[in-house]
This record gives C-alpha cells, sequence and structure tokens, in this order.
C-alpha cells in the first residue's frame, strides 16, 4: 500500500473516531483527494466540528489558515494533526506544533 493510500485510510478512519466533522462532512473527501496534489509535503490537518482543513507547511502559506482555527474565539472542538506525505505518518499533535 502507498504512503498516500494509507494516509487516506487514516484519515477517514480518525475523523470517524472524532465524529468529526459534524457539519461540512465533504471537507474529508476534498482533503483526501487534495494528497495527492501535497504528495512530498508535510501537512498540518484540522478537524473541526464544522470540516476541516489540511494546510501544507513550509511552502509560504498564510498561517491564517491554522491559527485562526486554533486561537480565535469561534467555540468549535478542534483536533490537529501532522500529516508527512513522504513517510505516510499520521500523528496527533498540540496547539503549538499546529502553530509552528
Amino acid at each position: 500500500m502507498s504512503h498516500l493510500t494509507n494516509l487516506k485510510s487514516v484519515m477517514v478512519s480518525l475523523a470517524a473516531e472524532h465524529k468529526l466533522p459534524e457539519i461540512y462532512k465533504d471537507d474529508i473527501t476534498t482533503d483526501v483527494e487534495s494528497l495527492e496534489r501535497f504528495d512530498g509535503l508535510r501537512l498540518v490537518w484540522l478537524l473541526r466540528d464544522c470540516g476541516s482543513v489540511l494546510v501544507p507547511t513550509e511552502v509560504g502559506v498564510n498561517p491564517i489558515y491554522i491559527t485562526h482555527w486554533l486561537w480565535s474565539n469561534h467555540g468549535q472542538q478542534v483536533v490537529p494533526f501532522s500529516v508527512d506525505t513522504c513517510t505516510g505518518l499520521i500523528e496527533k499533535i498540540d496547539f503549538e506544533q499546529a502553530a509552528s
């Protein structure tokens, strides 16, 4: 099984395990499909009550895509993960790690 194929199934399983997102569940499909485009990169993946977001790191993406969901008073549960498309590893991280 390729790294990306494994990551896709793990992401779907993690979303189900955390019962997130509750709304905008199609975000998971979009995130999984985006893995092909992000092959070779490290990513931060945020599962939220109202959707999810998958953001590449170290390529100049504005960090507000992550920090808004970590530190804003939006009332949503947020669970951050580190996703490494090179090794196929995905691990839960804390807010500080996600923001850095």
